[in-house]
């Protein structure tokens, strides 16, 4: 979850100030994924796997409205570092032999609103202890920019959504990778789950604790109403902590 915050972008200046919408936050829904593939025992060990990382909608649609291209901030080692995608489907394909986090760069429509990243760490092997195959590794994200006092322009597109820039629905960015996307609002229902039981468990651990506090204390209490009635000088002794 990304937040950008009210600020100047490029020739923000007072003027962009201005034209900000005062106390609105809009949230928008987008994935960060990769997909990748070890290329057997006979590839080359600098060039071991062949992956791809994206940035999409969460129904795969058209996120053209409001972005104007992103920029994949790559290892310093693969050259040039920086990838610069100006139109969906937003892909960029590389091989490598190293996991590392990949910088998700969005430039707006609006160029009031300053870029806004997101980050995404590049899987190449599974992470359940499965042995090393030729199966695609996916790994997917949910996140969302939250545009803090947004361009008022920029506001109006992204409560318009798609058709905004074509006049019609959102369609479907035709990709091959199409078919390794999940539902990762199903996901992060999931996971938003197990946040409530883990919740629960450490409330309940707390509760029982408290309960057993209580009765030490009163055990405390009973053993120096025992004691007062054998050495009353020893009622008045402070309790320890």
């Amino acid at each position: 979850m990304v937040n950008n915050s009210f600020g100047s972008g490029s020739g923000g200046g007072n003027s962009g100030a201005q034209q900000r919408v005062k106390g609105r936050v809009f949230v928008q829904p987008v994935v960060c994924g990769s997909v990748s593939q070890w290329l057997g025992p006979d590839a080359d060990q600098f060039r071991s796997h062949r992956w791809r990382v994206y940035l999409r909608g969460v129904r795969n649609e058209d996120l053209s409205f409001f972005i104007d291209h992103v920029e994949f901030v790559l290892h310093e080692t693969l050259q040039p570092p920086v990838r610069i995608v100006r139109s969906p489907p937003y892909e960029v394909e590389e091989y490598g032999w190293g996991e590392f986090e990949i910088i998700v760069r969005i430039h707006f429509v609006d160029k009031l609103e300053k870029p806004l990243d997101l980050f995404h760490f590049l899987r190449l092997f599974p992470t359940s202890g499965a042995r090393l195959s030729q199966e695609p590794v996916v790994s997917e994200q949910y996140d969302e920019v939250i545009l803090s006092e947004p361009p008022e322009a920029l506001l109006r597109i992204m409560r318009a959504g798609p058709r905004s820039k074509r006049g019609k629905g959102g369609e479907s960015v035709k990709t091959d990778l199409e078919r390794y996307f999940t539902d990762v609002r199903e996901l992060e229902k999931v996971d938003m789950q197990a946040i409530s039981a883990a919740r629960d468990t450490v409330q309940l651990h707390s509760s029982r604790i408290q309960s057993r506090l209580a009765d030490l204390e009163r055990e405390r209490e009973q053993l120096m109403d025992q004691i007062a009635q054998i050495d009353p000088s020893a009622a008045y002794l402070p309790a320890s902590h």
